[in-house]
């Protein structure tokens, strides 16, 4: 059990936070002092880092070839496609630079990012998914986001090896599933939610184990139930194809759904956790959307083998790390970011893959020993590193992650925005950057990419958008209509079916026990601690 020691106010917004024995200890093992931001402000500066969806035409600053970018056309960067930044016609070396102790450290590295070649969009070993962003060994994709080891699937964030699926949110191991978020191996489900194990499903609800299924609610092991009541099978496929009855249903759907008593926290398999969306996690705190996690505080987005992390905003096959945005195979790193291939013992550094030993670098690749882009040798690295330590120690900038007004993208381009909802005029206030729709250039979203295309107008917000072939192809073998709201829409559509990565402190609806959940006490749902839950759907 954690022990606080002492209770601070969040240099931003205000509130009191802990910081607990156990936290301080990490924080002395990674020599750094405890936060000066309350976790929430903390993952907000982050995520400013996350430029997930909004992608741009322009053109390469290496080739002058046109490019797929996450850097609008008229933002102030080197932008080179992902084979030219992997290529090896430029060396990151080349814009080493000494630091000068007159000046304050990030101010010099906003410089040296503004220099150095950019990555264009963060995609590696794909095929035929250029428009993938975050992405891994995706093949055959169109616009899907932090996502790895999906093929053919379409507009969709948060997908972890799934095939023939569009328009899903957190969604693993799936197939032809549509409109679905939360849902682990799930195959021909649409229009549900927190569903596991399950196949031939429609908007259902929290179903494991079940099959033939539509508008039901927590159940486990049924098939052929509408509305959670049993039918043959000739009646369950006679109903479900009658527009007028599946019309009424739907309606008393959303009533059911809101009498089935909720789980507090979806924790699978883990011990001494919290959070939610955990599979296989012991000793994590306030961790969410993540698995196979091991001694972590403040983790959002984390599939997989990561050990001793605090405050990461996506990451994978990490260990011992603080302040991370997209890191994979990391070790002993702080406020560092983008490098997806064993990046060690560095500090602010930003797309360095395969380096050691690095402190305010960005761009370099399998080197050691370097600062601001420029080599030493072991012991100068060390005596030069110390001295910036002090240098910022004196400036305050010491511990902190990188500041807001350094991200090349603008508080509504990023995910920021999502979690953290800001108009222009707060964004402003509270030192965020914010770009106006006449700035954002050539958004691929106004441009066709694919051949055999369709265009609409979204429903929601008037803007065009299209229906790529295979889009269309996966709604006439799946039997659904075409939708009629842009990508941008359903996604905040799925989005806000999810709750907010945030405990509350709330009483089990039945036996008053307190909880730490993501329902906050105001909210209508019917939210039960484990025990009474199990009691209730077995």
């Amino acid at each position: 059990m954690e022990n606080i020691v002492k209770q601070k106010a969040c240099r931003q917004c205000g509130n009191q936070f802990p910081v607990t024995d156990v936290e301080n200890a990490f924080y002395k093992k990674m020599a750094i002092p405890s936060p000066t931001l309350c976790p929430h402000c903390r993952e907000q500066r982050r995520l400013v880092w996350r430029n997930e969806r909004h992608l741009y035409y322009r053109n390469s600053d290496l080739s002058g070839k046109p490019i797929i970018s996450t850097y609008a056309p008229h933002k102030p960067y080197k932008v080179y496609s992902p084979t030219e930044w992997w290529s090896d016609s430029w060396n990151a070396l080349d814009y080493g630079r000494d630091f000068d102790f007159s000046r304050s450290f990030f101010e010099q590295f906003d410089e040296l990012l503004k220099t150095v070649p950019q990555i264009g969009i963060l995609n590696s070993n794909n095929q035929n998914a250029e428009y993938d962003n975050f992405s891994e060994q995706d093949k055959n994709c169109y616009l899907v986001f932090a996502a790895n080891r999906n093929e053919d699937c379409y507009y969709s964030s948060y997908i972890w090896d799934s095939k023939n699926c569009v328009d899903n949110l957190n969604i693993e191991k799936c197939e032809l599933c549509y409109e679905c978020v939360d849902c682990f191996k799930c195959y021909n489900a649409c229009y549900s939610e927190r569903c596991r194990e399950s196949h031939d499903i429609t908007h259902c609800f929290d179903l494991s184990l079940c099959e033939n299924c539509f508008a039901c609610a927590g159940m486990r092991g049924k098939k052929f139930h509408i509305l959670n009541k049993p039918f043959d099978k000739n009646e369950y496929q006679r109903i479900t194809k009658d527009p007028l009855a599946i019309q009424k249903i739907l309606q008393d759907y959303e009533g059911l759904k809101l009498k089935t008593p909720r789980l507090f926290a979806n924790l699978i398999n883990c011990e001494n956790s919290t959070g939610s969306n955990l599979r296989n996690c012991r000793n994590v705190k306030n961790c969410f959307d993540a698995f196979d996690m091991e001694d972590c505080h403040y983790v959002e987005n984390g599939p997989g083998e990561v050990k001793d992390v605090y405050d990461m905003s996506g990451g994978t096959h990490d260990e011992l790390g603080c302040e991370l945005v997209s890191i994979a195979y990391g070790y002993n790193l702080f406020s560092c970011l983008y490098s997806h291939n064993q990046l060690t013992n560095a500090y602010y550094c930003i797309a360095c893959p395969g380096c050691q030993n690095c402190f305010g670098c960005v761009g370099l690749k399998n080197q050691k020993y370097c600062i601001f882009n420029k080599q030493y040798s072991e012991e100068e690295f060390s005596r030069l590193a110390s001295k910036i330590i002090e240098h910022m120690k004196r400036a305050g900038e010491w511990g902190e992650f990188f500041p807001a007004w350094i991200s090349p993208y603008a508080y509504n381009e990023s995910i920021s925005q999502e979690r953290y909802p800001l108009t222009k005029e707060e964004a402003l206030r509270k030192d965020f950057r914010w770009l106006d729709e006449s700035e954002r250039g050539s958004s691929i979203h106004a441009q066709s990419a694919a051949d055999n295309i369709t265009i609409f107008a979204c429903s929601t917000c008037n803007k065009n958008f299209k229906i790529i072939e295979p889009e269309q192809s996966f709604y006439k073998k799946m039997n659904l209509p075409l939708p009629k709201n842009c990508p941008e829409c359903r996604h905040r559509k799925r989005f806000a079916m999810r709750n907010p990565c945030r405990l509350y402190s709330r009483p089990c609806s039945n036996c008053q026990k307190p909880i730490q959940s993501t329902y906050s006490p105001d909210r209508p749902e019917i939210v039960y601690c484990e025990s009474c839950y199990l009691k209730e759907v077995y």
